[in-house]
């Protein structure tokens, strides 16, 4: 690659890179101000960003804790009488 080819590559990924900053900044303040323009968007990219992080409901650590301590009474960690 000639020197040009390599200089033209590197300003237009740094003014990609700036772009992209601009809109997060852009993303992020209109965020703070809500509305229900935001309020869709935040809930399409959970809807669409949740595929790979769906959890097994068999691995609910908080039930298991609750379902042991229902097992051995109601105790509340008091010894017994």
């Amino acid at each position: 690659m000639t020197t040009t080819a390599i200089a033209l590559r590197v300003i237009c990924s740094a003014a990609a890179f700036g772009a992209l900053c601009a809109f997060g900044m852009l993303l992020v303040r209109r965020a703070k101000r809500g509305g229900k323009g935001m309020q869709a968007m935040g809930a399409s990219l959970m809807m669409l960003l949740s595929w790979g992080v769906m959890r097994d409901p068999a691995n609910n650590t908080v039930a298991e804790a609750q379902d042991g301590r229902l097992r051995r009474g109601t105790e509340a960690g008091d010894p017994p009488d």
